[in-house]
């Protein structure tokens, strides 16, 4: 009971930081599943089932590590019919959300202010729209490291930073993380929370790719890398 206690804490304050490392919430939520299920149903009907949403959650990562939309959609269905009610669908099941934003037709931005360049943002050219805010120590990380995405595949897709600028943060903090970790990407602060809504964004980092109009990718930007991107791209 108290180890899981204990990792309900981490989880909770993850959340509410609302800045995540990927792998180490979905490792977090796996471990605590499997805990409780054990806890609550030893070797019964309900440990069966958490170990059936397992199974399925990783077939859904699998699906879309390859890009195979209509796989995770299927699982998607499948988790919400069958295993809504199980602990591993409530801690995974936000992937769910970032599926069914595939396919979505791209969003106006409504900007309040651009801290640096500019961008159309009508889809009509590839876009990789990336949510962060600079109080977010993993969004510190991988805001800068996206310079390098941005340098490499200038004329074929553009970057853009959005930020809400809350909590702690400020425009002034946000201008002087900008210009001292050399980001040079356009980065605009978002007016209200309709186009984060718009992409299923309820944590950061976050990044959705727009190719064509319409959301080809969804995810967190660490998952992301030259390989995969010219794939999304098609070249």
């Amino acid at each position: 009971m108290f180890i899981r206690s204990a990792l309900i804490a981490i989880a909770a304050s993850l959340a509410l930081g609302g800045c995540v490392d990927p792998d180490l919430v979905e490792k977090i939520s796996d471990l605590e599943a499997r805990i409780e299920a054990l806890e609550s149903s030893p070797g019964g009907e309900g440990a069966a089932l958490e170990g059936q949403a397992r199974s399925k959650i990783q077939e859904l990562q699998q699906a879309l590590g390859q890009f195979d939309y209509p796989k995770a959609n299927e699982l998607c269905a499948e988790l919400k019919k069958k295993y809504a009610g199980t602990q591993v669908f409530r801690r995974g099941g936000r992937t769910c959300d970032e599926v069914a934003v595939i396919g979505k037709e791209a969003a106006a931005l409504p900007v309040d202010r651009w801290f640096q360049g500019d961008a159309n943002l009508d889809g009509s050219e590839p876009t990789l729209l990336v949510f962060w805010e600079e109080w977010c120590p993993h969004c510190r990380n991988h805001v800068p490291e996206l310079q390098g995405l941005y340098e490499r595949y200038k004329g074929r897709m553009n970057v853009v930073g959005l930020t809400k600028v809350n909590r702690s943060s400020t425009d002034d903090k946000v201008s002087a993380f900008l210009q001292d970790k050399g980001v040079t990407y356009p980065v605009a602060k978002e007016q209200g929370n309709n186009f984060s809504s718009h992409y299923a964004v309820s944590g950061v980092p976050a990044a959705a790719l727009i190719k064509d109009g319409k959301v080809v990718w969804r995810g967190h930007p660490a998952r992301l890398n030259d390989g995969n991107i010219d794939q999304l791209l098609g070249s």
